[in-house]
């Protein structure tokens, strides 16, 4: 499914929705993989993320604990 998904927006030449769900997905699995053992510097650590993102942007309120990122979607 996701293979698809890239590869028709590929053909498309839609780069820019490619590298926000690569983005996405690299920063889902950093919430997880380093933000999610975290017990003290929870909002130190969504501040630094948010700020550092360039292409996903997060809604306003809430932590980055709070949200997924839909591949399909963007």
């Amino acid at each position: 499914m996701l293979a698809d998904h890239l590869k028709k927006l590929k053909e498309e030449d839609k780069a820019e929705e490619i590298k926000i769900i690569y983005e996405g997905i690299f920063v889902f699995g950093l919430i997880w993989s380093f933000g999610g053992p975290i017990s003290e510097s929870k909002i130190p650590f969504n501040n630094y993320l948010r700020h550092c993102a360039s292409k996903v942007k997060f809604p306003d309120g809430g932590l980055v604990y709070d949200y997924t990122f839909d591949v399909m979607t963007g």
